[in-house]
């Protein structure tokens, strides 16, 4: 064989493994929770103010069933408010994982609470994963 020859086999077999390597890995559920300027929220507990309406960006990667977006005051009931006016949808991606990214407001003013009330915001996926963030009412 010639030198051009080995190259060539070289090159298609580098390719061969390369590609086997770089096979799509699935992708994991998640749930990111981000402020109004797009920014990710790191903290578990947000302070508010009484009087104000608060916006969360949330977009969660699933398999299946959509995600449930659900409400908590002070530990009272659990509300699911997924189908409420307080769940905007901004786009749906369909693909080998799905997405959602929706805007969650809470309008902390008309809930009639007082200082040191706390409002939980969770976001289910499934019965495996949930994710949630607390507003902390100064």
């Amino acid at each position: 064989m010639d030198m051009k020859t080995n190259v060539l086999i070289l090159i298609v077999l580098g390719l061969m493994f390369g590609l086997q390597s770089c096979e799509k890995k699935e992708k994991e559920p998640y749930i990111i929770f981000k402020d109004n300027n797009a920014k990710v929220i790191n903290q578990d507990t947000i302070e508010v103010e009484l009087v104000s309406v608060q916006e969360l960006l949330i977009e969660s990667g699933f398999k299946g069933s959509p995600p449930k977006y659900l409400r908590q005051i002070n530990n009272g009931d659990i509300e699911d408010i997924s189908d409420s006016t307080d769940v905007k949808l901004v786009s749906q991606l369909f693909a080998e994982i799905d997405v959602e990214k929706v805007t969650l407001t809470t309008n902390i003013t008309a809930m009639n609470l007082t200082s040191g009330s706390i409002i939980k915001t969770t976001v289910r996926l499934g019965t495996d994963m949930s994710k949630s963030k607390y507003y902390k009412i100064k």
